[in-house]
C-alpha cells in the first residue's frame, strides 16, 4: 500500500496548540487536525486529557488556567522547554453568557473578558514570540462568532467579546503579515453544542437543533456541527489558505447572508 501523500494529509509536519481542547468544539478541532496528519499540544483547565481526547505518540496535553496570566506564561515555558517547533495556535477556549443586559453581574463580565479576550491576546503574544524565535511563518486561528458582526438579544457580553476578537484578529494580522505569520478567525453561526443547547433552553424555551435553526432563520434549515467548524480551522491552518491574512471566515449556514 502506498503511504499517504502530503496532499492527503495537508497538516503533515505541523504542530498546533489548541486551547479548550476538552470541550465539544475543541475536541472536534483536535480530531480534525489529527485526521489531516497534524500533531497537537492540547490544553484545557482539567488536570488530564480525559478519555475522549485520544493523543498520538507525538501529541501532548498540558493543563492550564487561561484566566491566570501566570498559568499562560507557564504553558509557554513548557512549550519552549520541550524544544517543539509549534506551527499553529487555535484560540478555541471560550465561555458563553445569555442574560438580560440589566441582570449581568460584574463578575460575569470579568470572566467573559478574561477567557474570551484576554486569554487569546496573551496566547497570541506567546505564539508570535515563538514563531519569531524559531523563524516560523506560523498560523493563529481565533474562534469568533456571527456575534463578531451582529448583536443578539441577551448576548450583550458574549457579543462584546466576539467583536473584540474580530478587531484583534485584523489588527494583529496587519502587524505580523510582513513576517509571513497569518492571523485569521473562524466565525461560526449556531452550532449544536452543549453550550448552545443550554442557552436555547434558557432563553428560547426550545430543546432541539431544528427548533433553534427555525427560530434563528438559518437559511440552510439546520444547524452546523462542530465538525464543520473544525474543517474550516484546518483549512486556515494549512498552506491552502496561504493568502488569507486577517480573514473572518463565516461558517454559519447562511445566517449572516439573510
Amino acid at each position: 500500500m502506498r503511504p499517504p501523500s502530503e496532499n492527503n494529509v495537508p497538516l503533515a509536519k505541523t504542530m498546533t496548540l489548541v486551547t479548550g481542547a476538552r470541550g465539544a468544539l475543541g475536541l472536534s478541532i483536535c480530531q480534525a487536525i489529527q485526521a489531516e496528519g497534524g500533531n497537537l499540544i492540547a490544553t484545557d483547565i482539567q488536570p488530564d486529557a480525559g478519555d475522549s481526547l485520544k493523543l498520538g505518540r507525538n501529541d501532548q496535553y498540558v493543563s492550564a488556567d487561561l484566566t491566570d496570566a501566570g498559568s499562560i506564561k507557564t504553558l509557554w515555558n513548557t512549550v519552549e522547554d520541550s524544544g517543539l517547533r509549534l506551527t499553529g495556535l487555535v484560540n478555541n477556549a471560550g465561555v458563553g453568557l445569555t442574560k438580560a443586559f440589566e441582570d449581568v453581574m460584574e463578575a460575569e463580565i470579568d470572566l467573559s473578558l478574561s477567557v474570551n479576550v484576554k486569554a487569546p491576546f496573551l496566547m497570541s503574544q506567546g505564539a508570535v514570540k515563538h514563531f519569531r524565535n524559531k523563524g516560523i511563518a506560523g498560523s493563529i486561528i481565533n474562534i469568533g462568532s456571527v456575534g463578531s458582526f451582529v448583536g443578539t438579544k441577551h448576548y450583550s457580553v458574549y457579543t462584546m467579546t466576539k467583536h473584540a476578537i474580530a478587531g484583534m484578529t485584523r489588527s494583529l494580522a496587519v502587524e505580523v503579515a510582513p513576517e509571513g505569520i497569518r492571523v485569521n478567525a473562524v466565525c461560526p453561526g449556531p452550532i449544536w453544542t452543549p453550550m448552545l443547547a443550554e442557552a436555547a433552553a434558557n432563553t428560547l424555551g426550545v430543546a432541539t437543533p431544528e427548533e433553534v435553526a427555525e427560530h434563528h432563520g438559518v437559511p440552510r434549515g439546520k444547524l452546523g456541527q462542530a465538525q464543520d467548524i473544525a474543517n474550516a480551522v484546518c483549512w486556515l491552518l494549512s498552506d491552502k489558505s496561504g493568502n488569507c491574512f486577517g480573514s473572518l471566515l463565516t461558517c454559519d449556514g447562511g445566517y449572516l447572508a439573510h
